[in-house]
């Protein structure tokens, strides 16, 4: 293979590698979603309205000097406990499915490359 050869095959595959780079990054601004997930939203949502019966039951137990609110409390902060660990639980398993994806496309993406590199070379 004479240097002429090599520098064309090799500004064919860059430009190809652009290309590639380029329709990637298309796909992901065309794939890609503005603002919070759903499930975000909704966990924040739930926060505020447990907040606010958490205040409101305070509110009402030292107002009426009556702790039969007390009930509620107990339930509101254990019904916060249970949405925080799910919440984490959804977004600890999501984190790790993007990073497996992540992982897999690289894989494959240099066993392409090496492949390539056997044509160019053999």
């Amino acid at each position: 293979m004479t240097e002429q050869e090599y520098n064309n095959r090799l500004k064919k595959i860059e430009e190809e590698n652009l290309i590639k780079r380029q329709k990637e990054s298309l796909r992901k601004a065309k794939y890609k979603v503005e603002g919070m997930e759903t499930s975000k939203k909704l966990a924040i949502y739930l926060f505020t309205i447990l907040n606010i019966i958490i205040i409101y039951s305070l509110v009402a137990m030292w107002y009426f000097s009556d702790l039969n609110y007390l009930g509620a409390l107990i339930t509101d902060i254990g019904a916060q406990i249970i949405l925080y660990g799910i919440y984490c639980l959804k977004a600890y398993h999501g984190k790790k499915q993007q990073e497996l994806m992540a992982f897999e496309r690289e894989k494959y993406e240099n066993e392409l490359l090496i492949e390539e590199n056997e044509e160019v070379g053999g």
